[in-house]
């Protein structure tokens, strides 16, 4: 035998199933009696143990070839193939399948060979049922281990796979800084791969400028195990080249599995390309300084001015000039210029209140004593020293009529949810709100003097160039259709798009598009439909192919009870009956579950002592006695809570027996009512568990009747709670009840 009598050996194993799964063993003996006894022991011993047979070496093989198991069970003296010779066809495919040599012939050389063929385990055979157990125990345990063994090695390959696809480059070094291992991902961001750095002291590449500074944290972080430093520097790579470069380490010198310091390295050369282009962009601002048509004040970290331009004192109308400000206190400037507003004071108060709070604040209008309207702004600003403020202000009393109307519409589209469009009669984009940006990904303008049908899901165009269509021929009418766009990811996401014919409007002269990303609402409705229909198939199967055999099973049951029947057999026949009962009440409750679940129809008042006498005559109470202490009126579904009572009052009924009192009555701050026992109450640590789905002490129960009434008290939005009543027993308190 060999591993090519086993087809399909890696796509065979069952070891990916977590231990709490069944465990399929196959048994190879050729004794089928013995076999089949076996495998009868073995299932009672524990019942995730599913026993295939086969009665020689090549039927095993030819199992194991189809069939998925977590265990060989073999003999060891069968015909043609002996059990050690079987174990070696198998360990050639399946070098980690548990086996266990399971064998009446028993001797130091079938051990020793068995040993050294990889067996997993070595079992003879006995006299008693005492041998299975053992035998369960073996297979239990071998098979744990494999599994166990496998979860591991997939988890070490999974974090095998992350270390080496992570963006960053990552090196572990001495304390020398000498590298001792680097991912796969060192080539992409250092230009070195992991042969080429291993051996190579970490600090070399560094530019003769920023080696010393690295050096030095690099050094701090030797000296402190645990801790975490970053630093950035220039790296040469091996074409003479430099990247920036941002390297996080931390010190795991004393981790046994580690024993290094862990490097992750990033490329920020696009970063740092950005902030030079920043600082020059500055520069050209600052020459700009003194020509922006708003007045500008610009002030240091303690709030010196440090400068103002012309049109400061323009707009302010006040006497000076730029050189007489700088130096002075930016809260006495505005204590001086106060006089020029409305309101003074409120002025003052309002600039300290925006440096105290450090705010930002973008184009706020204030009143000046002679009617004018001065919008503001401030920004803090970085400076060598520390951080600044910076100030503009800028008379707009002459569009202020004009800039409010624009505000206002500027205002909404920016924050409007929605992408809106407008697109002339040929399709082209002629405007694009700002929420194009940030929900799409386009810049404006991107999209301007494209046409967005380009961007649509080639299975939806067709409808989109019809509802096009429509729109020019149909000028005021506002159609609606739904369609999936690219966006710059090449992802496509659901949207709805609400257009109107605008064509003839002088503010518009487009098609006037307003489109809501719908992707969610979508998702949530093909997820709704599934579970809608998850859900109808089941109440059909538990309300149809359930309740039919249940049917035909009573009825044979009443014939059999025609018959003068032995007492025995009746006393069988009363038990089946009852089992009967209690699938019948479980289906019912099954079905109040499935079809009810948290929701209500329409809610009126109701009045709580005639809704639950009503109920206390449709449940089975025998001697038990309803005490009523309520006179209040709720507003709730009646349905609903009738389900609530009636299981309410089963439950007392079926857990503290037939001659039980049970009292209904308000809770004592009004915030609701209870419905309490004189049973034997319900422990605390049981007091958590007893609304789960299936939870019952009872053997009469069915375990959901506590759950319906959570969902009553979920679907009316109260809170159901369990305590013990006064009397000992269990007291169920609903609150929040209007």
């Amino acid at each position: 035998m060999n591993s090519e009598q086993l087809p399909g050996a890696e796509s065979r194993l069952a070891g990916d199933e977590t231990p709490n799964e069944r465990l399929r063993v196959l048994h190879v003996d050729d004794q089928p009696e013995l076999a089949d006894l076996a495998a009868t022991f073995l299932e009672r011993e524990d019942d995730r143990i599913e026993v295939q047979s086969a009665q020689s070496a090549s039927a095993g093989v030819e199992r194991l070839a189809g069939g998925t198991f977590d265990c060989v069970v073999s003999d060891y003296d069968m015909p043609e193939t002996n059990g050690i010779e079987f174990l070696e066809a198998v360990r050639d495919s399946y070098p980690d399948l548990p086996f266990i040599l399971y064998t009446g012939k028993g001797s130091e050389e079938v051990a020793s060979d068995a040993v050294s063929a990889g067996v997993t385990d070595y079992l003879q055979k006995g006299t008693g049922s005492e041998q299975y157990t053992l035998l369960a125990n073996r297979i239990e345990n071998a098979v744990e281990q494999y599994r166990s063994r496998r979860a591991l090695e997939r988890q070490r390959e999974r974090f095998r796979t992350l270390v080496e696809e992570s963006s960053d480059a990552i090196l572990i070094v001495d304390s020398f800084a000498e590298v001792s291992y680097a991912t796969p991902s060192a080539g992409r961001v250092l230009g070195r791969t992991p042969e080429e750095l291993v051996g190579t002291n970490g600090l070399d590449p560094i530019h003769p400028e920023d080696v010393g500074r690295a050096a030095e944290l690099f050094g701090e972080l030797v000296e402190n195990p645990g801790e975490r430093r970053t630093v950035e520097f220039r790296y040469r790579r091996p074409d003479g080249s430099y990247i920036w470069a941002e390297a996080r380490g931390r010190n795991l010198l004393d981790d046994p599995v580690v024993e290094g310091i862990v490097i992750y390295t990033r490329d920020l050369t696009d970063r740092v390309e950005r902030e030079r282009e920043l600082e020059e962009t500055n520069g050209i601002l600052s020459s700009l300084f003194d020509t922006l048509p708003v007045g500008v004040v610009a002030a240091d970290a303690d709030r010196t001015l440090m400068a103002i331009n012309e049109r400061m004192f323009d707009v302010l109308d006040i006497e000076g000039t730029t050189e007489d400000v700088p130096g002075s206190d930016c809260a006495a400037f505005a204590e001086s210029v106060s006089e020029q507003f409305a309101d003074p004071q409120g002025f003052v108060e309002r600039v300290e209140a925006i440096v105290a709070a450090d705010e930002a604040v973008d184009g706020e209008s204030v009143r000046t004593a002679d009617g004018r309207t001065i919008e503001y702004s401030h920004r803090r600003i970085d400076l060598p020293d520390g951080r600044g403020h910076l100030w503009t202000y800028r008379d707009v009393t002459d569009r202020e009529l004009n800039d409010r109307t624009l505000g206002r519409q500027e205002a909404f589209l920016g924050s409007s949810p929605d992408l809106i469009f407008v697109v002339d009669a040929d399709g082209t984009v002629t405007y694009q709100s700002h929420a194009s940006e940030e929900i799409l990904g386009y810049e404006i303008p991107d999209l301007q003097g494209e046409e967005p049908i380009e961007y649509v899901h080639p299975d939806d165009r067709q409808a989109v160039e019809d509802d096009f269509e429509r729109l020019l021929t149909e000028p005021g009418e506002t159609v609606t259709s739904e369609y999936r766009f690219q966006f710059p990811s090449g992802e496509y996401r659901w949207f709805e798009n609400r257009a109107v014919n605008r064509l003839d409007d002088p503010d518009v002269e487009g098609i006037l598009v307003v489109n809501r990303d719908i992707t969610e609402r979508k998702r949530r409705e093909r997820e709704l439909q599934r579970r809608n229909d998850r859900l109808a198939e089941f109440t059909s199967i538990v309300s149809h192919d359930l309740r039919n055999p249940l049917q035909v099973a009573a009825g044979r049951l009443e014939l059999a009870r025609d018959y003068d029947l032995p007492g025995p057999v009746v006393a069988n026949l009363t038990a089946i009956d009852d089992a009967l009962d209690s699938m019948e009440a479980l289906i019912d409750d099954l079905l109040t579950l499935a079809r009810e679940g948290d929701t209500i129809s329409r809610t009126e008042h109701v009045a709580l002592s005639e809704i639950a006498d009503d109920c206390w005559r449709n449940v089975a109470t025998e001697g038990a006695w309803l005490v009523v202490d309520t006179d209040s009126v709720v507003l709730a579904d009646p349905t609903r809570l009738r389900q609530c009572f009636e299981n309410l009052f089963r439950n007392s009924v079926e857990h503290a027996g037939p001659e039980v009192t049970v009292t209904v009555g308000d809770l004592d701050d009004g915030s609701g009512f209870f419905v309490a026992d004189d049973g034997p109450g319900i422990p605390e640590r049981e007091r958590d568990d007893v609304f789960d789905f299936g939870y019952s002490t009872s053997a009469d129960g069915t375990g959901f009747g506590l759950r319906i009434v959570e969902q009553v008290a979920d679907a009316h939005d109260w809170d159901v709670s369990v305590i013990d009543s006064e009397s000992g027993g269990a007291r169920f308190e609903v609150t929040g009840v209007e």
